[in-house]
């Protein structure tokens, strides 16, 4: 009479294992980038605002979840944040310090929620790519599009051949004074960022 329940918890011993191993290797995946963004909120964001503004924006819905999940467990009490969906975005208030979590087959909706009754366009803002779609022309384009709304303080994490590295825009530079020409200003290296510096100023040849 054991035999048959000594098989029943053997199975399900393997479908859990077979389950945390799937899930470990999700997060395991996942991981260097989220390690990348929490540091940039708790060496900016928590020492320069007092809420934060999560939106999300993206068709994984699982993949997205996993990456705020691993956000709030690192921030836990040390800021206000708020959660929303890009398709339900409130009114109430302006928001200036800003995550953005999304794929890149959204970047056309996310622009088009970016009203400025809705977003203080002097904030800061931080952009995932949570399908590592982040290639020069995808970000040539989102930068074009947040510069014709004179969104000009942002940063893109990209995660591709080149490691995971923080990318914006100069739009005043020596060679121009509309330029949306992706720039490398940070790299995540050994589980650190080589600078604290995530939002260089950008205005300072105007004066």
């Amino acid at each position: 009479m054991l035999g048959v329940p000594s098989k029943i918890f053997f199975l399900l011993y393997v479908v859990d294992i077979t389950s945390s191993f799937n899930i470990n290797l999700e997060i395991k995946r996942e991981l260097p980038s989220s390690v990348a963004l929490s540091e940039i909120i708790e060496e900016f964001y928590i020492r320069n605002a007092l809420d934060l503004d999560i939106i999300t924006c993206s068709n994984d819905v699982e993949g997205t979840n996993l990456i705020v999940e691993f956000i709030l467990r690192n921030i836990q009490e040390s800021i206000s944040y708020r959660i929303e969906d890009c398709k339900n975005l409130k009114d109430s208030t302006k928001r200036r310090f800003v995550l953005i979590i999304m794929d890149h087959l959204n970047t056309d909706l996310m622009i088009e929620e970016l009203t400025p009754n809705r977003f203080d366009y002097s904030g800061f803002y931080l952009i995932y790519y949570i399908d590592n779609q982040s290639d020069i022309d995808i970000l040539h384009y989102l930068f074009k599009k947040l510069s014709d709304l004179f969104i000009y303080n942002v940063n893109v994490i990209c995660n591709d051949s080149s490691g995971i590295q923080l990318r914006t825009f100069f739009f005043f530079n020596e060679r121009s004074c509309n330029s949306t020409d992706p720039v490398v200003i940070n790299k995540f290296e050994n589980n650190r960022w080589t600078s604290k510096d995530f939002f260089p100023r950008k205005m300072r040849n105007l004066f």
